[in-house]
């Protein structure tokens, strides 16, 4: 019976407490302050009007008001860091080539994605041929926020990276990383004063802290949240609740990609605020947010097997260790893991399902639209 008290009076602390700094989390966080806050983004600096991560789209979208550019680099055979989303420029250049293999001075001219007739409503001439540096973008928008897609994880990269953000004195005005947290923990470890955003494991590991009641108690090194809609994360994540407490805390939170009034709607009736941020980019979805929600999922799931591995391993440890109940700290740790070792157990399984049905949902409009092509053009 004493024993069953001293469980009842632990997990009615922890959960007493998990609540209150929940609530009130700068009882034991220190606020981040940004000097940036984003209400729109142009993805790829607006690419739904103009032709992608162009200085035309650039100005067309601070022209129109945008908080933010969203930009994507890579860097060339010479060692020049370029504003491009694809490393292959096949499809904004028609030639097949890849920017690494190049010099700067050697990379095919863009051409207009659009249509003409869009492209002259627009006003995207498509006369702007030249893929930009980073440096010219620097230079043209020093006071403009930018969020930094680093899209390889090259070392070389990520070192010029920070060279420029330093060079033109950008580090409070610019956030970094990739989806890859290799990418993203190289970027802060090089320079802790430029913000970052969650790469996609740590993401999960932010999804595993908020329904285990740990989130409170665990200091966060990001200051953004990029959150893929539609996705199966973002029902796990989309709380005013959550991002309350990451605002309070100081952690601005961005979905992507919404193009309409229907997809901002959604939005705020799945519990979006005012502090949650939104990108613009194209009225139709880009090619690969499909491949995107592929690779979310596969990583959720393989972050989860991880976990329940990493429990079991723990489990063993502790059993060859100490005999269950031989101290009461023992006892409590190996209830808890196991407590958590049956719920991903079976939340695995579940999972499993959904993002085979959800992968059936998401492929059958593509299958359905080819087979049409196919008919059409036979």
């Amino acid at each position: 019976m004493l024993i069953m008290y001293v469980i009842a009076s632990i997990f009615g602390g922890y959960i007493a407490s998990s609540l209150i700094l929940f609530k009130f989390p700068n009882l034991i966080h220190k606020r981040k302050k940004l000097k940036f806050f984003c209400q729109h983004i142009s993805h790829r600096g607006g690419a739904g009007e103009y032709t992608e991560n162009t200085i035309s789209a650039f100005e067309n979208s601070v022209k129109q008001g945008t908080d933010m550019l969203e930009i994507d680099l890579h860097l060339t055979k010479d060692e020049k860091v370029v504003v491009s989303h694809d490393n292959n420029l096949f499809r904004v250049t028609g030639v097949d080539v890849n920017i690494s293999d190049a010099n700067y001075k050697d990379l095919p001219p863009l051409k207009c994605h659009m249509n003409k007739d869009l492209c002259k409503v627009l006003g995207d001439s498509g006369k702007e041929k030249r893929i930009p540096l980073l440096r010219d973008v620097f230079e043209k928008f020093p006071q403009v926020a930018i969020n930094i897609d680093i899209k390889v994880n090259n070392d070389t990269l990520i070192s010029k990276v920070n060279d420029l953000i330093k060079e033109y004195n950008r580090e409070s005005i610019t956030v970094w990383g990739n989806f890859s947290n290799d990418v993203t923990k190289k970027c802060y470890n090089l320079n802790q004063q430029i913000p970052i955003y969650f790469s996609a494991k740590r993401v999960f590991f932010l999804v595993f802290l908020t329904y285990n009641g740990l989130l409170p108690f665990v200091p966060l090194r990001e200051s953004c949240l990029e959150l893929l809609m539609p996705s199966v994360i973002l029902k796990l994540l989309m709380r005013k609740a959550l991002f309350d407490h990451l605002s309070k805390r100081g952690i601005q939170t961005y979905f992507w990609v919404l193009n309409d009034e229907e997809d901002f709607e959604r939005a705020f009736e799945l519990g979006a605020t005012a502090n949650a941020q939104f990108l613009m980019e194209h009225s139709r979805a880009s090619p690969d947010m499909l491949s995107c929600q592929v690779y979310v999922y596969r990583k959720f799931c393989n972050v989860c097997k991880f976990m329940h591995y990493a429990i079991s391993e723990i489990l063993k440890s502790l059993k060859q260790v100490t005999s269950v109940g031989s101290n009461l700290f023992s006892f409590l740790t190996v209830c808890y893991l196991n407590f958590l070792n049956n719920i991903l157990q079976k939340w695995l399984y579940c999972h499993s399902l959904s993002i085979f049905f959800l992968l059936i949902i998401d492929l059958l409009p593509c299958v359905l639209k080819n087979m049409s092509d196919i008919k059409y053009l036979s």
